[in-house]
Parts: structure tokens; C-alpha cells; sequence
């Protein structure tokens, strides 16, 4: 089944500073085309293909072709925080994002100067750690228009407190994003399908999947393994790098080479030849130097 089959293509909001690729084009074509019949998403193309990029177009194209206003919120891990903050500055500045992170006092100053008036700003990005501090916060003081998590993979235990604090979050429209939506069997499939969709896919639902694939326990069952894929071309999107022409700058690898320094000499030492540390300093040991690679 070809996930893009009856999908419209639409074109970047004019607000996009950025040309899309091809691929990218149709991920925003097929975000939007399932915004409208309302059908939540997981965008999973592999790493490097632009899934953050996607998401900005799509946020835009609604606010600019649909006038659907935010509030958005978008829950990430720390580690790309910045990352995203950069991307929306760079890629869409007419876009106003609140960076919801920090300390206790910060996080009162930011509630009291930045978020009284939805009509203020369109996105709050935020981290998982940030939400689970803020649940009750985030849970009554906004209906989210569109919900992202990105690295979207963190919800395959749905028993976890990051996935059950995010369903009960209200939101309009939920997007997963993940390079890895599948791994090691269909529970954890079942787990992001419940996320997105828990009225249909319930908990009564995920023996059927845990039945149809598990890894580690050998079980492969080829007719419900058919099932779950149908499933995945009305809910996610996927593409990997060898499927999609994308011309990238020919990659350049700089190779750095630095010497040991004397704290680091000593425990090579101490380690290569097993020697106490208080006798490298004499004997045969202090005789031990690194020449060309090798010890002498």
C-alpha cells in the first residue's frame, strides 16, 4: 500500500525560508492531507531526511493556507531543544516560539509574561522532563492545536510516565516523529497506534499485536504481520535514504591527532601493564615511554 496514494501536493507556505526537497514536499503534502481527515500521524523517515523541517512547513502551512491558528506545542529531548529553537528562527521567523525550559522561577516567569494570550504566540517547545514537571499546567490551561512529540520512539512503553502524561494532554491533532518505529516487535507498535489513537486501538487490542511479531521470542505470524502493515500505510509515512534522490555536499572527514597528556600516559600505563600506580614512577616501570604507537 502506498501511503501517498490520493494525496494532493501542496506547495510551502511563501513564510518557509528554505527550498524543500522532493520527499519533503510530499511529507508536507501528507501531513496536511491527514490533518484534514483528521487522522493522526507518525512521520518515520530515516535520520537526516528532514523530519524537523517537515514539521515547521506543516505548522506554517496551516497557520498561512488554512488559517488555523495555535496553539501548537511540541515536546522534545533536551538534547535537540536547541536544535528546534534554531530550525524555527532559521527556517520560518515569522513563526512565534516560546522556549518553555528551566528552573522553577523561570517556568512561573515564562507562565505570567509569555503565555497569558494564546494570540501571542503560535508554538511552545518544550522537553519531556519539562512536561512531567508541568502536567497540570499544560493539561488545563490550553487546548493544543497540534501535539509533536519528536523521537517519538520513547513512547513504546505505554506504561511509561512520559506517554501516559502526554495522553492526557487535549489536543486537535497528534504527531509522532521517529526514525525507529519498529524494532524489536509489535507491541511497541501497538503502543505508539494507542498513543495516537487509544479509543480504537485499546488496551484489549495489544495481544493481537504482541501475537503477529516478537524477536527476541521467535514468533512470527506472516498474515497478522500483512494486518499491521496495512495499518501502518493509513498512519505512517516512511522513507529511507537509498529510496529518494537527494543531492547532499560530498561529506569531508578532518582527522585530529593529539598527543597524551601525562595523566593519560600514566593510566596507559597502568593499565597495559598492570603495575600499581606509585611504582610507575620508578623502577622499570618510569622506563616505559610511548614511541610511534608502541611501548618501549
Amino acid at each position: 500500500i502506498d501511503p501517498m496514494e490520493g494525496v494532493p501536493m501542496v506547495e510551502a507556505s511563501r513564510t518557509i525560508q528554505a527550498k524543500l526537497h522532493e520527499h519533503q514536499v510530499e511529507g508536507l503534502s501528507w501531513l496536511v492531507h491527514q490533518y484534514r481527515n483528521a487522522v493522526p500521524a507518525i512521520l518515520g523517515d530515516q535520520m537526516g531526511l528532514g523530519k524537523t523541517l517537515q514539521s515547521i512547513a506543516f505548522l506554517a502551512y496551516l497557520k498561512d493556507n488554512m488559517q488555523v491558528s495555535g496553539p501548537h506545542l511540541v515536546v522534545v529531548p533536551l538534547s535537540v531543544m536547541s536544535n528546534w529553537m534554531a530550525e524555527i528562527e532559521r527556517f520560518c521567523p515569522s513563526m512565534r516560539c516560546i522556549r518553555f525550559h528551566g528552573p522553577k522561577q523561570e517556568r512561573a516567569r515564562i507562565k505570567q509574561e509569555e503565555l497569558t494570550d494564546v494570540r501571542e504566540f503560535d508554538v511552545v517547545v518544550t522537553t519531556y522532563e519539562m512536561l512531567t514537571s508541568e502536567i497540570s499546567y499544560f493539561r488545563r490551561k490550553f487546548f493544543w492545536r497540534v501535539l509533536i512529540v519528536d523521537e517519538g520512539h520513547r513512547l513504546k512503553n505505554e506504561k511509561s510516565q512520559l506517554s501516559e502524561n502526554l495522553r492526557k494532554l487535549p489536543a486537535f491533532y497528534r504527531l509522532i516523529l521517529t526514525g525507529t518505529p519498529c524494532q524489536n516487535n509489535l507491541r511497541e507498535l501497538w503502543a505508539l497506534f494507542h498513543y495516537l489513537l487509544p479509543d480504537v486501538f485499546t488496551n484489549a487490542s495489544a495481544e493481537k499485536f504482541e501475537e503477529g511479531f516478537d524477536a527476541q521470542r521467535g514468533v512470527m505470524d506472516v498474515v497478522r504481520m500483512k494486518e499491521a502493515r496495512s495499518l501502518l500505510a493509513l498512519l505512517m509515512l516512511r522513507r529511507r535514504k537509498d529510496q529518494i534522490s537527494m543531492t547532499l555536499p560530498s561529506k569531508t572527514e578532518l582527522a585530529v591527532v593529539c598527543g597524551l597528556s601525562e595523566y593519560q600516559r600514566t593510566w596507559y600505563k597502568r593499565v597495559l601493564t598492570g603495575v600499581r600506580g606509585e611504582i610507575l614512577t620508578t623502577g622499570a616501570g618510569a622506563a616505559l615511554e610511548m614511541a610511534d604507537g608502541e611501548w618501549r
